[in-house]
């Protein structure tokens, strides 16, 4: 086969893996909470009230849990998920409207900094009416809500507000961070929605549950699997000549076994009787023991049976003509 077309071949392979990994990221994407696969427009609301900067230390792992959120989520490799970042304190704020862009969420979570008091309820219908202005259609509208605290401003109560998400079909997420939160609350939105309750003590635990959250929307096993796969696939055909060379390198050198050369067979006395073929010097058949000195070669002068091949006489030492008689 002439190397242009093994070359060919070669690339046709690894962009078939290329694309295998690339179908197997795609249906990485999950229902969250278990169930088909699907797609998603997702906002994160996070609650920059005065209270998440006493200590700042409360604000920072939000914005970390955030962007751990969406590393987790990897936008770049799932165009099945859009991702916008809503914020509130005494206001909503909509930081970043639905995107598939993660350096620019990430860059707008860290900017978030403390202000004011909580609107949760209004908050939460900000989210459902953007997500009802610019999400997609036959997509899942989803909201992931965290807050340290209880609704203490805004004119909509957090549960009516549930209630209008729940009417067009916007699932909530909630997250409580620290003791502060109002677990009734966020338990009540969550289970009006369809959604789930989490809760978080420390800025660790806010991490781990963000991130936990994030694998809802994604399948680790087809996450990691496609991963996997475009690894196996970009060498391949960035460097599949020097790949096939090593190979055959390492095949010839270590693995392949030298080809055996066998000596050539010298011709040997058939026995007239079994017709086994024993060797030339042989007196008798190795299988029937039948005697093979008539089979040999007669001397001409003195008459002794002597091996084929055999140049002189056994018996009286003459030469014997190449041709016997």
């Amino acid at each position: 086969m002439k190397p242009k077309t093994i070359r060919k071949l070669q690339l046709v392979a690894a962009l078939t893996i290329y694309t295998i990994a690339a179908i197997l990221s795609y249906l990485s994407v999950t229902e969250a909470g278990g169930g088909s696969g699907g797609k998603y427009d997702v906002y994160l609301v996070l609650d920059v009230s005065g209270s998440m900067g006493s200590p700042i230390s409360k604000l920072n792992a939000a914005k970390e849990a955030a962007i751990y959120f969406l590393r987790e989520v990897d936008l770049a490799s799932n165009p099945s998920i859009a991702v916008g970042l809503i914020s509130f304190s005494t206001q909503v704020y909509l930081n970043s409207h639905l995107t598939s862009n993660q350096n620019q969420l990430m860059s707008v979570a860290n900017g978030l900094s403390p202000v004011d008091m909580t609107s949760l309820g209004d908050a939460i219908k900000t989210g459902v009416d953007t997500l009802i202005q610019e999400g997609r259609s036959s997509v899942n509208w989803t909201i992931v809500l965290m807050t340290d605290g209880i609704q203490t401003s805004g004119s909509m109560d957090p549960v009516d507000a549930a209630q209008y998400a729940a009417e067009n079909n916007v699932k909530v997420y909630t997250i409580g961070f620290g003791s502060d939160a109002d677990t009734a609350t966020l338990q009540e939105v969550a289970t009006r929605t369809g959604g789930r309750y989490y809760f978080a003590s420390t800025g660790e635990e806010l991490v781990q549950v963000f991130g936990e959250v994030a694998r809802a929307f994604v399948s680790p096993a087809l996450h990691f699997g496609s991963r996997i796969l475009m690894l196996i696939a970009m060498p391949l055909i960035l460097f599949l000549p020097e790949i096939q060379e090593g190979v055959t390198t390492i095949y010839r050198t270590i693995l392949r076994r030298p080809t055996q050369v066998h000596p050539p067979v010298l011709e040997g006395l058939r026995c007239p009787e079994c017709g086994h073929l024993n060797r030339a010097a042989a007196r008798f058949c190795g299988s029937c023991r039948a005697s093979l000195v008539e089979v040999g070669r007669p001397c001409p002068e003195c008459g002794y049976v002597n091996r084929i091949g055999a140049r002189f006489c056994g018996g009286c030492g003459a030469a014997l003509k190449e041709t016997g008689d």
